[in-house]
């Protein structure tokens, strides 16, 4: 593809768009005569060969001290890590944010992850820094509910 500024086309108006409109047609224009081959004449995939698409890790479940991180990608994912907001009890303690690192996740696979209690939701996001090239990005973040703590 290539891109033209109107600088370098002399004429304007209708004979300006003219010239271009030629120009993209003689540029991109397949020959009087050539045909373009039957759909059944491409080869099939050899033996053994499966198409694959990307990772795509995903929060899967929740509980108030468990979050399962799920690959429902079609390659493995290499190393990423989990972000799990800092959360806070009813009676003015503060729950740390939390960090894990996760030495990669295969194709179809899942891992529960302990987190501590709060008594109110947090926000959990695998693949945090974006490590992992996956088919969605916007399906990373869950939440992990909050429980009752007596203090």
């Amino acid at each position: 593809m290539f891109i033209m500024r109107s600088s370098m086309w002399p004429a304007r108006g209708a004979a300006g768009v003219a010239t271009v409109a030629t120009a993209c047609a003689l540029a991109f224009a397949a020959p009087a005569d050539a045909q373009l081959p039957p759909v059944d004449a491409v080869a099939p995939l050899p033996v053994g060969v499966v198409l694959t698409g990307p990772a795509d890790l995903v929060v899967s479940a929740t509980t108030p001290t468990t979050v399962t991180i799920a690959n429902r990608g079609r390659s493995a994912a290499g190393p990423f890590s989990v972000l799990v907001a800092k959360g806070y009890i009813h009676c003015g303690v503060t729950v740390a944010q939390a960090t894990a690192r996760i030495g990669g996740l295969a194709a179809g696979g899942s891992m529960t992850i302990r987190v501590a209690p709060a008594s109110f939701g947090r926000s959990v996001t695998t693949d945090y820094l974006n490590e992992v090239a996956e088919g969605s990005e916007l399906n990373n973040s869950g939440t992990v509910p909050g429980t009752n703590i007596v203090c």
